[in-house]
């Protein structure tokens, strides 16, 4: 056998069948070789070949469908007894038929408890005689198909109606349920009337759950568009991964083997199926897409094949090297700015040997200054990402200008005095220059036209004429105003029209608005959002500046203070600004965490506000000084989370640098 000899690619074994009627649910067969499907006018057992789907029973053939709303199944189960199939009806009823039985009616049994549809049910891992049901009545009852009497036990999640359920794999009594109000509930049927936790899961409809094969995990979607994997064993109240979905989550199944991996199917708006990889939650692992409508059930077979219903009236069987990878349709470039001026950017390596990286200047010749990222050379890799500075931006010299410009003052001339010496003595010579000529312009008063005709009286026509044949002679010379880089359309000299002898000739005031535009315009264009909010609050009251590109800047600008951690010159800012939407900013994210100082675990606030510990229950607002409960305003170091009153506080660290509860903290910033 050659080994560099292609693979051949395996022969895909999907298939389909129409079954003629939307359907809602299925279940295999404990020996995989048949599956159940059904719906509201369809209940079928297929069973499934090497090369082909056949119908094999119909199990409403000779019933009266139409006058008995018992056979509108939402859901259906096969028992690990292989005979045995329960149903679950929209009128609130369970049926349990059997398969084996020789006549035409199948139906061997209906249970009618619940007072409404009911939604999921669920066998139990071991005791296969163990039925559980989930209703719209808000209630989960489980049965014991070996008796004839009621349900053994009714539990009760006061959490509305009850969406889906599912038993433990690896415990004989557990079980969770997913409720309407968007919580998750775990229940055990040997303490029937309480709930042993909750996890407020979801934010609307809570859809389904799915437990891991070894039970140590649990997923659970909902109509969030979200699919969060939980770990019941954890005192967290957090799921430990979201995936973040399209289009709400009706259907989730953990995939066999593959104890990082789930396939789930959406409630509408999207007809694939996705198999997510929890270890990458921001994109699916692999994708089907043979449905035409929403997919309503799946099922898998094996680890690389998974059966599916739909509401386009077909079953199909996929196979796994048929499904599209979407992660392969993602660009592989990519290139993301730092806030210090530095670009890190990926691309494709299309050679998977492991090698050394190549030195900087073979990757990238154009820098000179380039910082490859290490990578394991043990494993193969796709990508190669490198950083390199583009030494166009100091990040030095933009935090000691905010931090030392002058945005606000009563002179513009002392104003622009302070800001030009500032920037000279960090070397910014066009920086310095730009403010010593809006100094120049603003900082005094304008001068007031000039009238000529006043000043030297009339000139004659042919003085007139001679001073114009001079005018154009000299067209290349050009005014002081000019050397000053504010040159204009015409020379320094004036000239009047040959009209009237009576008409003075005077020198209009120069407009330098147009000047300072283009300035602002210049350093827009360099990306320096710093100088042009300087220099338009400098100006606020001697220019107009448009208010959508002051507002663009300005937002700018505060995002660099953020990204800095300047948050105080950030605030003064925004304090600053006449702009509505800019002011609005210090009323967004006003919410302060908290954290415990015994066991530094967050402090969630939930529906009614509390200061104490979820998790070790000591109280936080506790003055760490004085030992008394802390009443009115309440001060605290972020790094080690005590604190106390404000006087205790001001008392202790007058003569102390370390914070009074003895954890050794150096709280220097109460000092």
């Amino acid at each position: 056998m050659n080994p560099f000899e292609p693979k051949k690619r395996p022969k895909s074994r999907r298939m389909s069948c129409n079954v003629q009627g939307s359907l809602n649910s299925l279940s295999a067969s404990p020996d995989g070789r048949n599956v159940v499907v059904c719906g509201r006018d369809t209940l079928k057992i297929l069973r499934i070949g090497d090369q082909d789907i056949q119908e094999s029973v119909n199990l409403r053939a000779g019933f009266n469908v139409a006058s008995n709303t018992n056979f509108s199944s939402n859901d259906v189960r096969w028992a690990q007894s292989k005979n045995i199939i329960v149903t679950a009806a929209a009128s609130g009823a369970v049926l349990v038929w059997d398969v084996l039985k020789s006549s035409t009616d199948k139906l061997e049994r209906v249970i009618i408890e619940h007072s409404r549809s009911v939604n999921r049910i669920c066998f139990h891992p071991t005791e296969h005689s163990l039925l559980l049901s989930a209703s719209q009545d808000g209630t989960m009852k489980l049965w014991d198909l070996r008796t004839k009497s009621a349900s053994r036990h009714t539990m009760r999640g006061k959490a509305e109606s009850v969406r889906d359920i599912a038993f433990n794999p690896a415990g004989s009594y557990e079980f969770i349920a997913a409720f309407e109000n968007g919580c998750v509930q775990k229940w055990d049927i040997r303490n029937p009337s309480n709930l042993e936790r909750l996890w407020n899961a979801h934010s609307g409809l809570a859809l389904t759950v799915d437990w891991q094969q070894d039970g140590s995990l649990f997923a659970s979607g909902g109509r969030d568009k979200a699919l969060k994997i939980w770990d019941p064993r954890s005192e967290s109240k957090k799921p430990i991964s979201i995936m973040n979905t399209i289009a709400p989550i009706s259907r989730a199944k953990w995939r066999p083997g593959y104890n990082s991996q789930i396939a789930t199917a959406s409630l509408s708006f999207d007809s694939r199926i996705h198999v997510w990889d929890m270890r990458r939650p921001f994109i699916a692992k692999y994708c089907i897409n043979d449905h035409t409508k929403d997919t309503t059930g799946i099922c898998w077979a094996d680890s690389d094949l998974i059966w599916s219903c739909s509401k386009d009236a077909t079953f199909k069987q996929h196979d796994m090297i048929d499904a599209y990878l979407p992660a392969q349709m993602v660009p592989q470039s990519t290139v993301a700015w730092s806030p210090n001026g530095e670009i890190c950017f990926s691309v494709p390596v299309h050679d998977h040997t492991p090698r050394k990286p190549s030195s900087p200047g073979t990757l990238l010749p154009a820098f000179t200054k380039l910082r490859t990222i290490q990578r394991d050379l043990e494993q193969e890799t796709t990508q190669a990402t490198a950083m390199c500075n583009s030494e166009t931006f100091d990040p030095e010299s933009f935090v000691f200008l905010a931090l030392n410009y002058t945005f606000e003052s009563e002179s513009v001339f002392m104003a622009c005095e302070q800001n030009g010496s500032l920037a000279m003595d960090l070397d910014m010579h066009i920086t310095a220059q730009t403010w010593r000529i809006i100094q120049m312009l603003f900082g005094s008063s304008r001068l007031e036209p000039v009238n000529l005709t006043k000043s030297f009286g009339h000139i004659s026509l042919e003085e007139e004429s001679e001073l114009d044949n001079q005018n154009a002679d000299s067209s290349s010379d050009y005014s002081e105003t000019e050397l000053l880089g504010l040159r204009t359309s015409k020379p320094a000299e004036f000239h009047t029209k040959k009209s009237k002898r009576s008409k003075d000739a005077v020198i209009p005031i120069w407009n330098p608005d147009s000047t300072v535009f283009d300035l602002l315009d210049y350093f827009a264009e360099e990306g320096n959002v710093q100088m042009c909010v300087a220099i338009s609050s400098v100006l606020k009251n001697v220019l107009l500046i448009p208010q959508d590109r002051l507002e663009h800047w300005t937002a700018a600008y505060i995002a660099l203070l953020r990204k800095f951690k300047l948050w105080n010159c950030a605030t003064e800012i925004i304090n600053r600004s006449s702009i509505p939407s800019i002011q609005s900013m210090n009323g967004e994210s006003t919410t302060i965490y908290t954290g415990c100082g015994s066991c530094n675990s967050g402090i969630v606030l939930g529906k009614y506000p509390t200061w104490a510990c979820e998790k070790c229950k000591a109280l936080v607002s506790t003055c760490s000084y004085c030992r008394q409960q802390v009443r009115g305003a309440y001060s605290w170091c972020q790094v080690c989370s005590h604190g106390g009153h404000l006087s205790c506080l001001m008392t202790w660290f007058k003569n102390h640098t370390q914070c009074p509860s003895g954890c050794m903290h150096d709280c220097s910033t109460f000092q």
